[in-house]
């Protein structure tokens, strides 16, 4: 349990500047167009389902052989 809760705290800590660094960088380049607006936010979902993906990898890698 304890390995669980550094595991989660570690990536809380990862997580929100990584976050905050890729706000800043999608909101100074893609501010052009529509088209550009759309692509930054596809690129905000992919990094926002990256972490939940990549738990449940881990956890089948986990439980297999």
């Amino acid at each position: 349990m304890a390995a669980t809760v550094n595991i989660m705290l570690g990536l809380l800590i990862h997580k929100m500047p990584s976050a905050m660094s890729l706000g800043i960088s999608l909101s100074k380049n893609f501010k052009n167009s529509e088209e550009e607006k759309i692509r930054g936010m596809r690129m905000i979902l992919i990094f926002s389902f990256a972490t939940p993906v990549g738990i449940m990898i881990g956890m089948l890698i986990q439980n297999s052989n």
